[in-house]
Order: structure tokens, then C-alpha cells, then sequence
């Protein structure tokens, strides 16, 4: 994705808590991990007056979420999917796999860690957020392929992660990226891969750093398409 990023190192598989049971749609977006800015209006080219709503996640965008985090992910999250369902046994649509976990109201990849974000009423983009434990996760028993990022968030346990900010094609360059990152409260992390410039450049124009990289590392069912992962942090 073009603007986007994804760490794919948990996309689906993990049991992580979610950050909370209680919390209803807007409170869980004007809590510790986002800042209350939700709607903007923008100048369009047309000299016409277009919305940008950002809305808390419910559990019918699962099937939009899964498109965008595989997009943002350059395709990963459905590789690894795929293979989970192989070597599991389950068979199965990788896609469909994807969905029923964004339903989910438990684990890292679920609709209550996501922000939608509308233009004109229309689903645009997407941005997903989690805070990382205080201790660093092991790697044992890790794919390769998400190895190297995971040694990146755990250099960057404690904060934020931004799991995956994506915008779909038709709607890029009307700030929408932007906008979604604006929410994000400082101390957050994100990674990305180092071709990925024009994300890159977003992230420094809001503040974010390059604090490590790590070699990207592929496999049979998925190349990546840059050479290494970059953590950039904030705060």
C-alpha cells in the first residue's frame, strides 16, 4: 500500500488482551491512545466541501479491514494466512480466515483496535492501533518471515504500535493518511519498509524517527518487496 504500512507479525494468530471489554465505540476513541480529533473538511480541487469522518471500527468493516491491512501489508497478511490454514490442516479462504478473526473481540487483529476513516460517507481508510507490552515477546516458534519485525517492536515495547494505516487507491492524496495519524498520541511506533517513501516522508513531516532497521526476510509463499524494515517512533 501507497501510502501505508502494516506490521504483519500478528495480523491474525495471537491471543493478545484486547485494551478494553468495557469501553463503548467513543470512548475507546478519545481514550490513551488517540487524541479526540475526529472530522475535518477539506477544500477539494472541484471547490466543493468534502468530509472526512473518522468513526470507531464495529465488526461489519472486518471485511474492509482485511483488505486494507493486506494491501498496506504488500500482501503478507493474506500469504500468512494461507500458510496458517496449510499447515494447521483447516483448509479454507484465506480472506474469510481474515475476517472472522477481525470480528473477533479478543486479540491484536480485531475491529475494536481500528479507526475508520470516511470520505464523503464512503469508507476510505483505516488505521489500527495497539499498545505493546512492557516485556519483549520471544521469538521462538516465530515464522522467518516476521522474525525481524518482531526484534523491531520489541525495541519499541511500551509504546504504540501502529499496526497498519492504509488508504484505498481511489481515495489517496486528499489527506486522509494524514488525518488518521493525527489521532495517533505520542509515544507511538510504526513499522515500515525502507522503499516505502512515500510513507516514509508522511511520517517524518508527523514527527517520527528512524530509531533501527532490520533485513526483510521472505519465503516460498511471500517476497518482500524492500530490502529491510525500518522502526520510526515518536516521542
Amino acid at each position: 500500500m501507497r501510502p501505508g504500512t502494516s506490521d504483519p507479525s500478528r495480523m491474525a494468530l495471537d491471543e493478545r488482551p484486547m485494551m478494553s471489554h468495557k469501553m463503548d465505540p467513543m470512548q475507546r476513541m478519545s481514550g490513551d491512545w488517540l487524541m479526540p480529533r475526529y472530522i475535518a473538511r477539506i477544500r477539494t480541487r472541484g471547490k466543493r466541501d468534502c468530509m472526512i469522518n473518522l468513526r470507531p471500527a464495529t465488526p461489519e468493516d472486518a471485511p474492509l479491514m482485511v483488505d486494507l491491512v493486506d494491501l498496506a501489508g504488500d500482501g503478507l497478511p493474506m500469504a500468512a494466512w494461507a500458510a496458517h490454514l496449510a499447515e494447521t490442516g483447516q483448509g479454507g479462504d484465506a480472506r474469510a480466515f481474515g475476517i472472522a478473526h477481525a470480528r473477533r473481540d479478543r486479540g491484536g487483529f480485531t475491529w475494536r483496535h481500528a479507526v475508520i476513516a470516511e470520505w464523503d460517507g464512503v469508507a476510505a481508510g483505516m488505521l489500527m492501533c495497539w499498545p505493546l507490552a512492557l516485556e519483549p515477546r520471544s521469538l521462538d516458534g516465530l515464522p522467518p518471515v516476521v522474525v525481524p519485525i518482531q526484534r523491531l517492536e520489541n525495541r519499541a515495547r511500551g509504546r504504540l504500535l501502529v499496526n497498519a494505516v492504509a488508504v484505498d487507491p481511489a481515495f489517496r492524496r486528499k489527506g486522509i493518511g494524514w488525518m488518521l495519524l493525527q489521532t495517533v498520541t505520542d509515544r507511538a511506533a510504526l513499522i515500515v519498509g525502507d522503499s516505502n517513501h512515500a510513507a516514509r516522508t508522511l511520517y517524518d513531516r508527523l514527527g517520527f524517527v528512524e530509531i533501527a532497521r532490520e533485513a526483510a526476510v521472505g519465503d516460498a509463499a511471500w517476497q518482500p518487496p524492500h530490502a529491510e524494515w525500518c522502526l520510526m517512533v515518536r516521542g
